[in-house]
């Protein structure tokens, strides 16, 4: 049910161009990017809102699905839009690959693979593919960053994520080996079942599940130095 939640209203749009593109041939492609805004504006927070519901059956604290779900969806929903935006404006830059009127536009990834030949194109993909690998590992991490410390300001979050992405290595690859695995099933595969079935909510409920320990280890301690701060200001 939570990956319904996070699924339809942001990738439907998409789903639905991507089948009337293979069953016509002059559909523009530029077309495909507009139906994205969606995902653009509602996926993070949808995934940030999916792991704090995930996070409080770990805790048992909760019990239902659909008020706990849009209750995280409002409380993170800035944030994460912000977060949201910044990941499709990189994604666009790297990937994108359109035709409109006489203006064509090729992302810097993509120019770099069509240009293996060239020794400054292997340099530049193997930067950006050390870069993306980077920002993979910190992504992992940014939403349980957002769920468990909510009450700190963005750029704090982000620096958070970015110490814990590399103070637990291990686990955040095998986090990031999670989100890839589901990545390669649902896209390079073809499966858009497996994307309305279980492609998004069941990484997320992975990755709650094999750091709850770690991060509640943290939070708890957080919160026990802000009660003692309470406790000597009181």
């Amino acid at each position: 049910m939570l990956n319904l939640l996070i699924v339809v209203p942001a990738l439907l749009p998409f789903l639905i161009y991507s089948y009337i593109a293979q069953s016509k041939e002059n559909v523009e492609n530029w077309i495909g990017f507009l139906t994205l805004l969606p995902a653009a504006i509602y996926m993070f927070p949808a995934i940030v809102a999916t792991t704090e519901v995930f996070k409080l059956y770990e805790e048992n604290a909760t019990k239902g699905v659909f008020k706990e779900f849009f209750k995280a969806l409002f409380r993170n929903f800035f944030k994460s839009l912000l977060i949201s935006i910044v990941l499709f404006l990189i994604l666009f830059i790297l990937l994108a690959d359109f035709k409109f009127n006489n203006f064509q536009f090729l992302g810097v990834l993509l120019y770099f693979i069509n240009n293996l030949t060239d020794i400054y194109s292997l340099f530049g993909l193997a930067i950006t593919i050390s870069f993306l690998m980077i920002g993979l590992f910190v992504l992992c991490h940014m939403p349980l960053i957002l769920v468990y410390f909510d009450g700190i300001s963005l750029w704090q979050q982000f620096k958070l994520a970015f110490i814990m992405a590399f103070r637990k290595i291990g686990l955040t690859i095998i986090m990031a080996l999670i989100v890839l695995g589901f990545a390669f099933v649902c896209i390079f595969l073809n499966l858009q079942i497996v994307i309305f079935i279980f492609g998004i909510s069941l990484p997320i409920f992975l990755i709650v599940k094999i750091t709850f320990k770690e991060y509640i280890k943290i939070y708890r301690k957080v919160e026990n130095k802000e009660n003692e701060k309470n406790d000597k200001i009181v």
